[in-house]
């Protein structure tokens, strides 16, 4: 097929990517004649991922991973072929029956077989239908090695298969697979951290806000150009899925393989309108789902789901504050620190030792050196010091530009204001640098006593007036120079 129309190259590195949902997709890609049925690749590419994701499980254990990974692929094969061939029973028959299909459909099944096995190895859940593997942990260095061996054991596992059964060299095989695997365990563990901040900071990064879009775009490209692709592909992919993640997960009724393939369309879209690579659309935004959103389900809702009774329920709390070092985060000697403390004490004595154990086995439980990191940070109120260290810098240089106004008799009120304010900012940042607390401006509480809004409204509404204010002034300096240098007389 390849061979036939080289404009279908890159489908022989997308079968590479066996946990990206190709497992399937490959083989539907396989019977789709794009000529005859008019579609664009990226057109057929989003009608690969719906019917893979649309697979139904059948039944349970290795066998039921097995028939549901065979039966898939038969499916898949079977709906492009009848879109293909307008709706000629007969042609699709052939099709799905075909040598090329059956081979396809016997890959899948071995391979599903193997993922299963690999799972109780390894850890993490494979969905026998697409391939794509959740592992139970990425936030320690343990649980990312033991994704890593899951993967790399799988993409041997699928060279030798694909080599047997469609022939081949199996170094270039065993090569693509490889490849395959290193790019799943660099984006799953970026877009795994992108999740982690989230989770810590979801005041400034809700799911589809602003903050987390564009982290979402940032790592989105940054994943795209480290495995071989472009940044921009990469962020519009990320990003557009992030802006829209809300929106699909309601569509889809919080069905998490229909997100996933949702999120892929959605890469496909993005992409195409920007003339990029659609399949590594896809693949970033597809894995921006799968290992950020649905790698987070929160402690609290887990011990819900799992606690039992409420005296159950609150002992897993007790357990779980051990296990996450819960008063870390909070500074040394205050009330919620000592209330965290103790309860993190009474956590790690034999008493909830089975508790403990119980929460381990979830692998959302833990303390990594991320953590230690963002505790530190947390405590020490890092982030709101280096925000007022910013807002007093900021404040010097406004009142700066005030005063050199001032000084040029150019707009010596506007000078004089901006010199008021920059203060302003520069006395509140100080504060805020010294005690590691938000401490709002003057001119915000002035405005916010007189307009009836909140401060957090009235300081976005007077940084904004004293950003245009400084500018003007950048302005009016410029154009004083100007006229200055214009009045000097020429040296000859």
């Amino acid at each position: 097929m390849v061979a036939a129309e080289p404009e279908l190259a890159w489908l022989k590195q997308a079968e590479a990517q066996g946990d990206v949902d190709w497992r399937q997709v490959k083989e539907i890609h396989d019977s789709w004649n794009y000529k005859q049925s008019g579609l664009g690749e990226g057109a057929a590419l989003a009608v690969s991922i719906a019917a893979t994701a649309a697979m139904p499980g059948i039944g349970t254990g290795l066998t039921g991973a097995m028939m549901t990974a065979a039966a898939g692929s038969l499916a898949g094969t079977s709906a492009v072929s009848l879109i293909n061939n307008l709706g000629n029973l007969g042609a699709t028959l052939d099709d799905t029956l075909s040598s090329e299909s059956l081979k396809g459909a016997l890959i899948a099944a071995a391979s599903a077989g193997i993922s299963e096995n690999l799972d109780s190895v390894w850890g993490g859940e494979t969905d026998p239908a697409t391939g794509r593997t959740i592992p139970h942990d990425l936030s320690s260095w343990g649980g990312t090695g033991r994704f890593a061996g899951q993967r790399a054991s799988q993409a041997l596992a699928d060279a030798g298969l694909q080599s047997a059964i469609n022939g081949g060299s199996l170094n270039d095989n065993l090569e693509q697979n490889l490849q395959g695997a290193v790019t799943t365990v660099l984006e799953a563990s970026l877009f795994n951290q992108v999740g982690n901040l989230g989770d810590r900071y979801t005041e400034f990064l809700a799911d589809g806000g602003s903050g987390k879009i564009a982290l979402h775009a940032l790592a989105g490209g940054l994943a795209s150009q480290a495995t071989g692709g472009d940044f921009r592909t990469g962020a519009i992919a990320a990003g557009a899925n992030e802006a829209l993640i809300n929106q699909l997960d309601a569509l889809v009724k919080g069905d998490k393989k229909l997100l996933i393939a949702a999120s892929q369309i959605t890469g496909i879209v993005a992409a195409g309108m920007t003339d990029g690579d659609i399949q590594k659309g896809a693949e970033i935004a597809g894995n921006a789902s799968a290992y950020n959103r649905m790698m987070h389900t929160s402690e609290k809702e887990w011990i819900e789901a799992h606690g039992g009774s409420e005296e159950e329920k609150a002992r897993l709390k007790i357990a779980a504050c051990a296990l996450v070092e819960c008063s870390a985060q909070y500074e040394r000697g205050s009330e919620q620190y000592k209330f965290y403390k103790e309860l993190e004490n009474a956590g790690n004595t034999d008493t909830y030792a089975t508790e403990r154990q119980k929460l381990q086995s979830s692998g959302l439980f833990g303390y990594s050196g991320l953590d230690v990191v963002g505790d530190y940070a947390e405590r020490y109120q890092v982030g709101n010091r280096s925000f007022g260290a910013l807002q007093t810098a900021g404040g010097v240089a406004l009142a700066g530009s005030g005063a050199a106004m001032s000084g040029t008799g150019v707009g010596s009120l506007l000078g004089a204001l901006l010199v008021a304010v920059g203060a302003d900012q520069a006395a509140a940042g100080t504060t805020t640098m010294v005690n590691g607390h938000p401490t709002p401006t003057f001119g915000a509480r002035a405005l916010a006593d007189q307009l009836d809004i909140s401060v957090e409204q009235a300081e976005l509404v007077y940084g904004l007036a004293a950003a245009g204010g400084e500018a003007s002034a950048v302005n009016q300096l410029l154009n004083a120079a100007s006229r200055s240098a214009s009045r000097k007389p020429m040296v000859e």
